[in-house]
Order: C-alpha cells, then sequence, then structure tokens
C-alpha cells in the first residue's frame, strides 16, 4: 500500500514537472521544447482539454501547422464550451481561404470588444490566440493578464505578470511588478479597513464612519473580531436620541463564510456592545446577513473602473428589521489625475421605515489618492420610495462631499 502511494505521488509530482516545463519554455519562446512537454503530458491526460488547447497554440508557434490542426479538430468539439469556441475560431482563421469573404474580425480586436463587455472568459481566450502567433507583445500580455483576473483566473494571471515583471519595457515591467504587489498583499492580509467622512448639505451634518474587520482564522467558516463606529455632528445634547447616526462603536465576534470563486461575497453572523459616544446607553449588539463587493479596473489606473456594493442584514438594534443597501458606480479619467463618476445608492427594509428605502442616482468628480483613497464632489437627486409612512416631500437633492479609503491590513 504504501508502495502503491509512494507511487502515485510520484507520477503526480512528475506531471507538475512536465507542466511547469511546458509554460517555462513558453514564456522563454522555445516553442519546440514547450511542445515536446506539452505532448508527453497529454498523451497521460488526454481528457485535459484546457491544457491541450495551449499545447495546440504552442505546436502553431513552434510552426507544426498540420499538428496543431489536427488538436484542434478534436478539441472543437470538447464538452468545455470556452475550449470548443476557441478551437473552431483558431481553425477559422487557419483555415479561411476565400478571398470573397469578408476579413474576419482580429483575435486582438475581438479581445478588446469582450473586454468591453466585461466578458472576461471570452476576452481570455481571445488573448490566448494572439499571443500564440505574438508571443513578444508585452502590452498586450499585460492587459491578457488582467484579463484574467476579471475571469477569476489568479493562477494564470499570476504566471503573466511575473513574466512581465522582467520586461524590457520599464513602464510594463513597473506596472505587472505593482499588480503583483497588490495581489500579494490582498491575498495574505485577513483584514480590512475602511472610513469615510461625508459632508449632506441638505442636512449640514458630516458624516463620520469607520469599519475594521479582521479574520481569527483560514478556515471555510472562520472566527473575526470587528469594530463599526460612526459619528455625526448635529445630533444634540448627550443622551439624547440621535437625529441621522447611530453616534455608537460597536465591537464584536462573529463567524463567516466566504462565497464565490474568488470570495468576494460573505455570510457573516456577529454579537458584541455597542457603545453610546455622545452619552448614549451602551447595549447588546447582534446582526447577522450577507455582503459582496467587486471592483473592475481600480481607480488609479487610466481607464473605466466599476464598483458594486450589497449588503442585506438583520440588526437587534433596529427591533430585527432587515435592511439592504446596494451601490453602483462607475468613473472614467478626464484629465490628470481627475475622473467623472456617476452612480446609484438604493435601499430597502423589511419594516418600511421611510428612511430605510430610497432611491438615488449622482454625478460629480472624483480625484483618487492611490488605489485606496479618494475625495468626491457629488450633485445627488433621490427619492424616498412609497413603502411606509408617506413624506410630505419625498424628493430630495443635494450636494455630497466624500473622503473615503478603504484597505487590506495585516
Amino acid at each position: 500500500m504504501i508502495l502503491t502511494l509512494a507511487a502515485v505521488v510520484a507520477s503526480v509530482d512528475v506531471d507538475h514537472q512536465l507542466k511547469q516545463r511546458f509554460y517555462a519554455a513558453m514564456h522563454a519562446h522555445q516553442y519546440h521544447a514547450a511542445l515536446q512537454a506539452g505532448r508527453e503530458y497529454v498523451q497521460k491526460h488526454p481528457s485535459d482539454a484546457k491544457f491541450e488547447l495551449d499545447v495546440a497554440y504552442a505546436a502553431i508557434a513552434a510552426g507544426e501547422t498540420q499538428e496543431s490542426i489536427a488538436m484542434l479538430r478534436e478539441l472543437s468539439t470538447s464538452s468545455n464550451a470556452m475550449v470548443a469556441s476557441s478551437s473552431q475560431k483558431q481553425l477559422l482563421a487557419m483555415t479561411e481561404t476565400s478571398s470573397a469573404a469578408p476579413p474576419p474580425v482580429s483575435p486582438k480586436q475581438q479581445f478588446y470588444d469582450e473586454m468591453k463587455q466585461h466578458r472576461y472568459d471570452a476576452a481570455v481566450s481571445e488573448a490566448n490566440t494572439y499571443l500564440a502567433q505574438h508571443p513578444n507583445d508585452d502590452a498586450f500580455r499585460l492587459d491578457a493578464a488582467y484579463a484574467a483576473l476579471g475571469a477569476g483566473d489568479q493562477k494564470a494571471a499570476r504566471t503573466d505578470l511575473e513574466y512581465l515583471s522582467k520586461s524590457s519595457d520599464p513602464q510594463i515591467s513597473a506596472e505587472a511588478t505593482k499588480q503583483l504587489a497588490l495581489m500579494t498583499s490582498a491575498a495574505a492580509a485577513p483584514g480590512y479597513l475602511y472610513f469615510s467622512v461625508h459632508n449632506e448639505a441638505r442636512f449640514a451634518d458630516t458624516f463620520n464612519s469607520l469599519n475594521v474587520r479582521y479574520d481569527l482564522g483560514h478556515s471555510a467558516i472562520r472566527p473575526f473580531a470587528s469594530l463599526d463606529a460612526s459619528y455625526d455632528t448635529r445630533s444634540g445634547a448627550p443622551g439624547i436620541s440621535p437625529v441621522y447616526n447611530d453616534n455608537a462603536a460597536v465591537i464584536a465576534l462573529g463567524l463567516r463564510a466566504p462565497f464565490g470563486r474568488l470570495q468576494y461575497g460573505y455570510f457573516y453572523a456577529s454579537g458584541g456592545e455597542s457603545i453610546g459616544l455622545r452619552g448614549e446607553p451602551s447595549f447588546g449588539d447582534v446582526r447577522y446577513g450577507a455582503a459582496y463587493s467587486r471592483d473592475f479596473g481600480s481607480m488609479d489606473r487610466p481607464e473605466p473602473h466599476t464598483q458594486f456594493y450589497g449588503d442585506v442584514s438583520v440588526y437587534s438594534r433596529y427591533q430585527g428589521d432587515a435592511i439592504g443597501y446596494f451601490q453602483a458606480s462607475h468613473d472614467v479619467p478626464i484629465g490628470g489625475h481627475v475622473r467623472v463618476i456617476g452612480g446609484i445608492n438604493w435601499a430597502l427594509d423589511s419594516q418600511r421605515v421611510y428612511y430605510n428605502n430610497f432611491a438615488e442616482a449622482y454625478a460629480g468628480l472624483a480625484v483618487p489618492f492611490g488605489t485606496t483613497t479618494s475625495l468626491r464632489i457629488e450633485g445627488v437627486a433621490g427619492d424616498y420610495l412609497p413603502r411606509g409612512i408617506d413624506v410630505q416631500r419625498p424628493f430630495y437633492s443635494t450636494l455630497r462631499i466624500l473622503l473615503v479609503s478603504g484597505q487590506s491590513i495585516r
């Protein structure tokens, strides 16, 4: 039994080495060596269609056209839809001979078209087709690495970024090195910190909030400690109920279970103590729910950036009210460090309290400071939704100024 297990482990190790040899040779542009390693691996693992597709691209780069066509024809009927589609497109590009037919869209152009539509899996497929024929296009490979990140393939993205960090183009090398550092930091950091300072003209009030979460483990269901604090400038004398804000710091322990391929969301439950910051009483605080957030791009890059956030939670401090907040924003650079930003905010609750039921849209300017902090000036138009007590003037408009920052902590 021990000898059998040892043989299995040795076989797995050899297969891993074959894959490593293949990708190392591809990045070194040694296509014949890559093809040889790829052939050996595919012979042992004929069902690994995704890897075999990479071997077919290696055959194209090595000039083994007939071998690549044979592989692509076999893969064009694969049960893996992405592999089948990529193989069919590559076969079409290689075998199309009719001069009367309109020229096909190039894989490079198709890549950027797919990126604009946020179809990252399809973009990665087009990138592989293009890079098989243009392996020295480092600028494009960098874009392909971001596409792989969008598709959730961090391993492929990291492989390309590590290769590009040694690029002869200093700008590409610096960009790849920076992205690798961000990925390493995010993967290693067990905590997160967010704070905002938010002035609302219609209330003549400034709201301050701080949210800190730190995981105490790395299992599928992991314990955490948290601090959620909020404070505003117009809630009256100490001991009087807050007008616009809780004015409290909640220290809690809880459990959370991340979900999704890249764990952008999580379910959670926590319990702790709410401590009043303006003379309000302290009391126990229990809450549970789910949250999800994701960015497409980054504010500090010269390209569009999109962000989504959603949170549905039940709060004991509000007599068991379930409140959902949903936010989406999009920003684009217009010159220097200035960006135009627009978005929507939407809230609903189970007890139909009017101030928890609203929809608003905003537009304005944002100035990022690095990757984690930005100053924003927004014009806002909103409406309280008719789900509870009628509001005499449900429509509102205001000027909103925000300083926001969110970053990983170790």
